[in-house]
């Protein structure tokens, strides 16, 4: 640590503390692009528990949500961004893009009306086998993230699991709006094993029948589409598949005539939604 200047004001307890915060954000950040993750900067927790958007964002996910306009599609292993980034926000949480890393990502949760990922995560394992020991994070809330080196989309079969293949995940020592951070459950935060053929499989989303849409359920031109996302939002809650729920919401807006970016505001918020 740098001596203070004589006569200069002592730093406080806080201000060493943020300094020890900030290098750690950094270096974690730089040490999670050198194993192959390609990562981003996100919105993090304050320690009042707001998120440090101040509610300046459209659809706040607190911790969640990129500080960058295209978020995850920026995400990379380029040294000098990254320190450009955690210069600019040098408390904010490092997001992870799951594809271009080359990852897929089991999330295993335990939320109010979708039962229970470890119990599931039992149960599928006992049918097809365990996964391979691999690289483990501890989330905010006390689930856990399996990373898989592997190619998928977002799409789960399961009812207690969600899969990050084609959206992100936050990394440690992210903060959570739990007050917790993410953690490594490992000594060796870099080992990571490629995830079973049988895995993958399931990970393939079936040929489905495009969902009708009730016209009582249509936008009516130049609505907002704010309500409509939050329904889908609790239809994610209650266990309606990701890809089922999204392109029932595209629907929604090809039949209000909204024009296409105008539904991009919304893509980060879903992804990162459970």
């Amino acid at each position: 640590m740098e001596k203070e200047k004589t006569g200069s004001r002592p730093a406080s307890e806080g201000e060493l503390r943020a300094r020890v915060y900030a290098h750690s954000m950094l270096s974690s950040a730089l040490d999670a692009a050198a194993s192959g993750a390609h990562i981003f900067p996100v919105f993090e927790v304050r320690p009042d528990g707001s998120c440090a958007c101040e509610g300046k964002t459209k659809t706040c996910s607190p911790g969640k949500h990129p500080r960058t306009g295209k978020g995850h599609l920026e995400a990379t292993t380029d040294e000098a961004i990254i320190r450009k980034w955690w210069t600019t926000w040098p408390d904010a949480n490092i997001g992870m893009a799951a594809r271009p890393s080359g990852r897929v990502v089991v999330d295993v949760d335990v939320k109010p009306g979708r039962g229970d990922g470890y119990v599931e995560l039992d149960v599928v394992e006992g049918k097809h086998g365990k996964l391979p020991v691999s690289l483990r994070v501890r989330t905010g809330s006390g689930g856990m993230h399996i990373h898989l080196l592997g190619q998928a989309g977002d799409y789960s079969p399961f009812t207690a699991l969600d899969i990050r293949g084609s959206g992100y995940v936050l990394l440690p020592p992210s903060t959570h709006v739990s007050g917790q951070r993410y953690t490594w459950l490992d000594p060796d935060d870099s080992r990571l094993e490629a995830a079973p053929e049988w895995l993958l499989r399931m990970l393939r989303p079936p040929v489905a029948s495009i969902p009708e849409v009730d016209p009582a359920e249509a936008l009516a031109p130049g609505a907002s589409f704010d309500p409509i996302f939050n329904a889908a939002l609790r239809s994610l809650a209650a266990g309606v598949s990701r890809h089922e729920t999204w392109l029932r919401l595209a629907l929604q807006a090809r039949d209000a005539r909204m024009p296409a970016a105008a539904l991009l505001p919304y893509v980060e918020p879903f992804l990162a939604a459970f």
